[in-house]
């Protein structure tokens, strides 16, 4: 546990110089959350059930006015999915540019104040040099002495608090040149013009004049500084940035993920570094790191099943990204991304780590695609890729087709009846490395048609075809061909009550083993909520099916429930009834009933809510089980959480430790939360 001390001490040492060096701008915490937990038992992303503690912190940084997000946790749990213990430094381009886009309008306000006095001066000093210009000419026509009274006009004097460019305290970095500062010149009231002469007159015209002239020229040097920040600022709204490090978008040392290429299916979450960003019309993608494990996890069996298992409805198989090794990306272009662009992509799928730290030597892979986007028409959008692998330590003679990939699309924005169509195109082959992209599978074949529609305001339709086709020389999928169609419907009947839905239904061929005919996958439910003064009311329902056909067996789910919540004041109930049929799986068959009454209390800081869990099955008998979370904050900054369960059977399948020795169906946490600089909320 001496680590997490460690974090802690650090983080209070940071904070209380912070505090108390007031006269360091340069450094400043703003909202910051504190977390330290221990918990034990089991749960379907821990590989085993021991007294584990963590800690992390995030908090947001500003360095020099550099914004900067600091994410760190220490943990003793042994993850299935994720890190347990990881350190990510990110650095957010928007906001900075945020705060730069205010920086600039303020000085541009400032500047156009300083301009407005220097066309008030300009305008006073002109009409002094037109008020003694007339009297000079008055002098000279009739060589005598001239009427220095002019009806309803009172003689302005000049404004003497104008300032220099040099005092404004203007950005350095816009090299404004140098002012001379504006000459003194002398004032003559009323009592002494009638002793003037035409050589007074001159010379009074010649200081008026030299006067007006320097200040043109701070006028002239402050309109340049304008434009210099409106410049500024433009570059910001257009997205243009004038320099390197004011374009970086992103920049993560530590956790983070992948480039994103053209080809990329997924994104790939590794311990690493990443830069984004853009330099005038040019735009970047670099990173680098090792992977970390990416299973998704669940307590349903129905998501199980569907979602983290190879099936004939998810064929990539991300879940086998369970090694650390070397992996890395550089993406450069030109142009705008969202319309016309072309770029170069490279990604490199190194050994892993433990081959590396031990030298063993082993194969490598540099994959690079060259892409391009386009737009020809309005709406109407291209983009294009080509990519090949290059093989590194591999003996393994390949055809030069087997390494490459290829793939097309576009989508059009059919505005008037708010549309959106799209196709796409991808050929893999056998010997094209995508492991860094994301992409699992070699060697297929890959159409997709789709269509997003917003028939009206409050009805969305989404429909998607897809035909995949496999190699004969793929390992995996030998020679399968799977024909899909997936309908998705979003109804917002009422502001209250919602539907939705959607049904795919696939038709598989070539490879028994895994499916064949026509496969179905369904899911529908509904939400109704209205919420009053003092009473809310939430109803909601869920169904879903799942049929696979195998050559020697089916695979069927259903999965329905109920669930309702009423909410008055500090107290809340609910009742939640599930209905599981389940056949063709080894792990569970039969019908489960799980009933699940709910209880909801709040009151003064102190939050408490809890079900308690019935099971009625065919395959475990009567069961029961519990979860509960209570939740106390004695002040605005702190938070204490305990939270603690026991899994029904049907719920703890596919936690690992599941029929063994030393699974018990408990878990339980207790968390401590911190909030510096900001309340809870």
């Amino acid at each position: 546990m001496k680590p997490l001390f460690l974090i802690f001490g650090c983080f209070s040492f940071i904070h209380s110089f912070a505090q108390t060096q007031e006269s360091v701008p340069w450094f400043n915490i703003g909202k910051t959350n504190l977390i330290f937990g221990i918990n034990q038992g089991s749960h379907p992303n821990l590989i085993n059930g021991k007294v584990s503690g963590y800690a992390s912190i995030e908090s947001a940084l500003t360095i020099k006015n550099i914004p900067l997000n600091l994410s760190m946790r220490y943990s003793t749990e042994r993850f299935i999915s994720g890190k347990p213990t990881f350190f990510r430094l990110s650095y957010d381009g928007s906001r900075r540019r945020g705060i730069d886009k205010s920086k600039y309008l303020g000085e541009l306000n400032k500047t156009n104040g300083f301009i407005a006095k220097c066309f008030e001066t300009i305008y006073l000093l002109e009409a002094k040099i037109a008020y003694w210009q007339l009297k000079k000419e008055q002098l000279e026509q009739t060589n005598q002495s001239p009427d220095y009274t002019i009806p309803g006009y009172n003689l302005p004097t000049v404004n003497s608090n104008l300032p220099t460019v040099d005092s404004l305290n203007l950005d350095s970095r816009l090299n404004i040149p140098a002012v001379p500062n504006k000459p003194e010149v002398p004032e003559f009231n009323k009592e002494t013009v009638p002793n003037m002469q035409l050589d007074s007159i001159n010379n009074l015209l010649d200081g008026y004049n030299l006067n007006l002239m320097d200040v043109n020229k701070q006028k002239d040097s402050l309109l340049d500084v304008k434009d210099k920040y409106l410049g500024k600022i433009n570059s910001i709204d257009l997205k243009m940035p004038l320099t390197l490090l004011g374009g970086i978008d992103k920049l993560d040392l530590g956790l983070t993920s992948m480039s994103h290429g053209s080809m990329s299916n997924n994104t790939i979450p590794i311990q690493g570094i990443r830069v984004k960003g853009k330099y005038r019309k040019s735009f970047y993608d670099v990173a680098a790191g090792s992977t970390l494990p990416n299973r998704l996890f669940s307590s349903s069996v129905f998501d199980q099943v569907t979602n983290n298992t190879q099936n004939v409805f998810n064929l990539n198989q991300f879940y086998t990204v369970n090694t650390s090794r070397f992996i890395s990306s550089l993406i450069v272009g030109y142009g705008n991304t969202e319309k016309n662009s072309i770029s170069v992509e490279n990604f490199y799928n190194g050994r892993e780590l433990k081959n590396i730290f031990s030298n063993i030597p082993g194969k490598t892979n540099l994959t690079s695609n060259i892409s391009g986007t386009w737009i020809f028409v309005r709406n109407w959008s291209w983009n294009a890729s080509i990519g090949k692998t290059f093989k590194i330590n591999d003996s393994i003679k390949r055809s030069f087709q087997e390494d490459l990939a290829i793939s097309l699309g576009t989508k059009y924005r059919w505005v008037k009846i708010r549309t959106e169509i799209t196709f796409k195109v991808k050929q893999i082959g056998n010997g094209y490395d995508g492991y860094s992209q994301g992409l699992y599978n070699s060697g297929y074949s890959k159409m997709e048609l789709g269509v997003n529609s917003k028939i009206t305001k409050k009805l969305n339709l989404q429909v998607l075809g897809i035909y995949q086709k496999f190699n004969r020389s793929n390992s995996d999928f030998n020679g399968m061909e799977t024909k899909s169609g997936t309908l998705d419907l979003q109804w917002h009947v009422t502001n209250r009550f919602v539907l939705f839905g959607g049904y795919t239904l696939l038709e598989a061929s070539g490879m028994d083993t895994l499916a064949k005919g026509l496969n179905h996958l369904g899911k529908a439910g509904f939400t109704w909520v209205k919420k009053g003064k003092t009473l809310r009311t939430e109803f909601s329902g869920l169904g879903a099916y799942s049929q696979v056909n195998r050559i020697d067996s089916n695979i069927r789910l259903v999965n329905t429930s109920l669930h309702g919540v009423l909410d008055w004041r500090i107290l809340g109930a609910g009742l939640q009834v599930s209905m599981q049929d389940y056949s063709g799986l080894s792990a569970i068959y039969g019908v489960n009933w799980i009933i699940k009454p709910e209880l909801k209390i709040h009151y003064k800081g102190i939050t408490a809510q809890g079900s308690y869990n019935m099971l009625i099955s065919e395959q475990f008998g009567n069961q029961s089980g519990f979860s509960c979370k209570i939740s106390a904050s004695p002040s605005e900054n702190v938070i204490w959480e305990f939270t603690a369960a026991k899994w029904l059977p049907t719920e703890a399948l596919y936690i690992p430790l599941f029929n063994t020795e030393r699974y018990k169906p408990y878990y339980f946490d207790l968390k401590l939360r911190v909030f510096l600089n900001t309340s809870k909320k």
